[in-house]
């Protein structure tokens, strides 16, 4: 019986040492890398495909972090025009009992989450989530490619980055269950090292050109 548990917990604790060393070497490619380098990371359980480069920004941030701080749903609905051209609805404030404020349109299709800081930080389209369902029904020849939504996703981040960053390290997530489905994760670099100034999280429905949710984790 002790034989038997002395190889148990020896194979689990080769299995941890193995999975450090993993994530280890993965940290160390990432940190390595230069700003003309890109790394794919690849998840064959859920077949979640990861991408990872250095882009140098066409002009440097916008220093708009303050336009994001709204008062009133208003506000919330100028802002959403203004910077991430959703327009089209009207936005009232939401009476349920929630963590942060929000604002909501009267169908709920739209939400727009507010922090303690009144600066907004996320913004969901559930009509586009719903739209998406269909993307199959186009044909893939007719959505707009990776670097288009990759494009567009850094012209949504720019004008909230400080004005001193000029490249930012972008992650491509690509999900196995909706192919159209695709998700950028924008972080703020100089030289290929990271930097202070939060990220900037936003997915897109290739099929379509949607934005269906964007998360602002900006300081």
């Amino acid at each position: 019986m002790i034989k038997h548990l002395k190889k148990k917990y020896l194979g689990l604790s080769v299995l941890g040492l193995a999975t450090i060393l993993t994530v280890c070497t993965v940290l160390l490619v990432n940190t390595q890398r230069t700003p003309n380098e890109s790394v794919a990371i690849s998840d064959q359980k859920m077949n979640i495909q990861e991408t990872v480069e250095l882009a140098k920004l066409s002009k440097p941030g916008g220093g708009q972090i303050q336009s994001l701080t709204v008062n009133t749903a208003e506000e919330a609905t100028l802002v959403l025009q203004k910077y991430f051209n959703l327009t089209g609805f009207s936005l009232i404030q939401d009476e349920r009992e929630v963590a942060t404020a929000s604002y909501v349109t009267e169908d709920n299709s739209m939400r727009v989450w507010v922090g303690n800081n009144k600066k907004i930080i996320g913004i969901n389209d559930m009509k586009a989530f719903k739209e998406s369902k269909n993307s199959n029904e186009i044909q893939k020849e007719q959505w707009i490619s990776i670097d288009q939504s990759k494009e567009k996703a850094i012209q949504l981040a720019q004008p909230f980055l400080d004005v001193s960053v000029q490249e930012v390290q972008i992650t491509t997530t690509q999900y196995p269950h909706n192919d159209s489905l695709i998700e950028f994760e924008i972080v703020p670099s100089s030289e290929g090292n990271l930097t202070s100034g939060g990220r900037f999280l936003v997915t897109l429905d290739r099929s379509t050109g949607a934005i269906m949710n964007i998360n602002l984790f900006l300081s």
